[in-house]
């Protein structure tokens, strides 16, 4: 590598240390099919599995074009699409992607997706009010009712929940196939938060966040069963062989006669996931494999071992821009350019804070602006 490649190197590594959050998982957006790579979401970008399954590299945000945290992904007919800001962009098992020319969405709009192949439809925020529509080929579907905030599939379904603009909380069953109102439920409530839909595939349920916590409880006008209240985030739920579990703050819980049971000496529980009937928990920065007692059987993922991006396949600008937020990546790993990957010793889940975290002052904006002036200077350069 020239000196001058290298100067850049070590001045844009330096200027991504401690950026933000340490880097690690959140969840699973795409599990085990036959043509799609598994791909993990984490706290900055995604993590994709290779073709040896021990395994990850870094898919970096600017292969989207979009924000860094909580892409939303959709597995279409064409493939895995992840919604950036302009555009949908079509992600390859090679590490790459295509931008998939959807004017007709305008994907800065997409506020949830869910279902699978020529069923995955998205919640896209129009100018006037939210509409349901089919992301491949991009279709709209039919307009919805007030303001909405999650779509989810449940069994041969789709949930959405919305507010009326009356106060009220409208939890709206629908067709998949037209979007046609199967049933609607009122909620009337005080707070202008607009509940959260979710399914373990068994029970449709309510997340509500209230200024010092979350509840959960079963969807419907139905008695409050299964209530249960965290101070903490909620998690979940998820159905893997049968049981259904929630993470309520960082512990562990089973359903149990419709009463949510706390599993004693399980893991920390920061995210649930499942995967080819696997209980997954987001533990630091792994991702584990637990049992039905919640104790690590194996690691599923750790970003510690996380693979550079295919840089020497992509377009040179592309590759600058995505050297750039790998560094910053790296960073928050605490490993530096020239480190090789930790492999997995059995050590213990990392429950370090952010130390250097930036804060709410604006004391991060210089080397963020920094970060941008470096990878252009290098887009000129080459």
């Amino acid at each position: 590598m020239a000196q001058k490649d290298m100067m850049y190197l070590l001045f844009t590594f330096a200027l991504a240390h401690a950026h933000g959050p340490p880097l690690a998982p959140t969840g699973i957006a795409v599990s085990n099919t036959p043509e799609d790579a598994p791909l993990a979401l984490l706290t900055e970008g995604i993590a994709q599995r290779t073709d040896d399954p021990s395994e990850w590299r870094f898919l970096c945000p600017a292969l989207w074009s979009g924000l860094p945290d909580a892409p939303l992904v959709s597995k279409t007919q064409s493939g895995v699409l992840v919604h950036g800001l302009t555009d949908a962009f079509l992600m390859r098992n090679d590490g790459t992607s295509s931008p998939m020319s959807q004017p007709e969405i305008g994907a800065l709009r997409v506020i949830d997706t869910a279902g699978q192949g020529s069923a995955a439809v998205g919640l896209v925020r129009e100018e006037t009010q939210d509409a349901l529509w089919r992301i491949d080929p991009p279709t709209r579907i039919q307009p919805l009712p007030g303001r909405t905030t999650s779509l989810i599939v449940h069994r041969d379904t789709l949930l959405v929940t919305s507010l009326d603009g009356e106060g009220n909380v409208l939890l709206l069953t629908l067709n998949p196939k037209d979007g046609a109102e199967i049933a609607r439920n009122v909620w009337p409530i005080a707070s202008s938060e607009i509940p959260e839909g979710r399914s373990d595939g068994q029970h449709a349920w309510l997340v509500r966040k209230t200024e010092d916590a979350e509840r959960i409880e079963r969807w419907g006008d139905a008695p409050k069963r299964s209530m249960a209240k965290s101070e903490g985030v909620i998690s979940g739920p998820i159905t893997t062989n049968e049981q259904v579990y929630v993470g309520l703050g960082q512990t562990l819980h089973r359903l149990v006669d419709g009463t949510w049971t706390a599993i004693d000496e399980a893991v920390a529980v920061d995210c649930l996931a499942s995967a080819d009937e696997q209980l997954l928990v987001c533990s630091g920065d792994r991702l584990l494999n637990v049992d039905a007692l919640g104790q690590e059987v194996d690691v599923f993922f750790d970003a510690q071992t996380l693979l550079p991006p295919a840089l020497e396949r992509m377009p040179a600008d592309l590759a600058s821009d995505c050297e750039v937020e790998w560094y910053r990546a790296l960073s928050d790993l605490g490993r530096s350019p020239d480190d090789s990957p930790l492999a997995d010793t059995g050590r213990e889940p990392s429950s370090e804070g952010c130390d250097g975290c930036s804060n709410a002052d604006g004391a991060s904006l210089t080397p963020a602006l920094l970060l941008l002036f470096v990878g252009r200077a290098r887009r000129r350069k080459r």
